[in-house]
């Protein structure tokens, strides 16, 4: 405060100078000029200490804050993979099932040379799908290479639903060499599930990613899943439920005493994949590696209790049926179960300021106000 009343009484007697044209006699207006200039310069010097105190002191929380995180991550992470993740055991799938899945991927001999991997995941690489499930084919392509297999498999199809075959229904995941590796540094469950799954064809390609990252999922992972495929769908979702609900004038009586004549508040393929999505990130985290929606519904049931196991198995019931239709105790069900796996979910990631603000972004999406995206790629998308 001293410098700031000596400069500042100082910089008010070079003013009056200015001002005047002549030099400062000593009298009462000098003394006033220099006592006022000094008291000014007092406040701005407190201003500028109270506002460098300000920023330094934010900057240094934030730096101690992001460094907390970072170690408790790490921390976090070393505790998962000393402890490892726990895997329901499995039957293989019968030869003959083998057999026949590869007889229907013969139609790749023609572009495998721009194959890396060739694989079976979910139920049926484990033996615990029935003889109506589908089959889950990822293809790993070689850079630059997708497109060709992509072709191959949409001809395939093609050929099929002109033929009319019987032949079991075949879900494939082509994807690109550069995407499988961002996936297994993210430790993903897809990344974990591509190892353990039934492997038809692999060049070397498949084993050297495995060896090279420790397939523990953690904080980062989970960041990356709630922007990418949880956050705006967790949102719309289960708001667009919530609306139909009140249009339609739902409540649980109506579903208890008409169910027949009800036709449900809206399909249930949303809200059933955001919870989907949600527990893949959550159970690994807590240490439950799924390989198949049978291990979801267990791992559950473990975790979270019988009640929340009894949503989860309903929402496996729906992803498979043809019937997607959800009734309002069943919007009820989901909603508790997706708002406690949210919850969870943000707890790991914090609330951060990067955070905050996808947050704010997803519900100004899932509300159509798109005026006030704070994401600037977003905020172009949407235009």
């Amino acid at each position: 405060m001293v410098p700031g009343f000596s400069l500042g009484s100082y910089a008010a007697l070079i003013f009056f100078v200015h001002l005047t044209g002549h030099s400062a006699d000593p009298g009462w207006m000098a003394g006033s000029l220099a006592a006022a200039g000094g008291m000014i310069g007092v406040v701005c010097a407190a201003s500028i200490t109270i506002l460098g105190g300000w920023y330094g002191g934010g900057v240094s929380a934030a730096v101690a804050g992001s460094l907390r995180q970072v170690l408790q991550d790490r921390r976090q992470q070393q505790e998962r993979f000393r402890r490892g993740l726990t895997v329901l055991p499995h039957a293989a799938p019968a030869e003959s099932e083998q057999k026949e899945i590869s007889a229907q991927l013969s139609f790749l001999q023609c572009c495998r040379a721009s194959i890396h991997t060739i694989a079976v995941v979910g139920s049926a690489a484990h033996g615990s799908n029935g003889r109506g499930s589908d089959v889950d084919i990822v293809i790993v392509c070689k850079k630059g290479r997708v497109e060709m297999v992509q072709s191959a498999v949409c001809e395939r199809e093609l050929n099929k639903a002109l033929r009319g075959t019987a032949d079991r229904v075949l879900e494939f995941t082509v994807i690109g060499s550069g995407e499988t590796e961002k996936l297994f540094r993210l430790a993903s469950p897809f990344a974990f599930a591509l190892c353990r799954g039934l492997v038809l064809a692999d060049d070397g390609y498949l084993g050297s990613l495995a060896g090279r990252y420790p397939l523990v999922p953690g904080r980062t992972y989970a960041l990356t899943a709630l922007y990418q495929s949880i956050m705006v769908p967790y949102y719309g979702s289960f708001r667009s439920l919530q609306r139909n609900a009140q249009g339609l004038t739902c409540s649980p009586e109506c579903c208890r005493d008409r169910r027949s004549a009800c036709e449900g508040i809206a399909s249930a393929d949303v809200p059933v994949s955001v919870i989907m999505r949600m527990l893949y990130v959550t159970l690994p985290l807590r240490g439950c590696m799924p390989l198949a929606k049978e291990d979801v519904i267990t791992f559950s049931r473990r975790v979270y209790g019988v009640e929340s196991a009894a949503a989860v198995q309903r929402a496996v019931s729906l992803s498979r049926s043809e019937e997607k239709r959800i009734y309002y105790t069943e919007y009820q069900q989901f909603k508790r179960l997706a708002g406690m796996l949210y919850r969870e979910i943000l707890g790991l990631v914090g609330t951060g300021r990067a955070v905050s603000r996808m947050l704010h972004d997803g519900a100004s999406m899932a509300q159509e106000r798109y005026g006030q995206l704070k994401d600037r790629d977003l905020r172009r998308c949407v235009q």
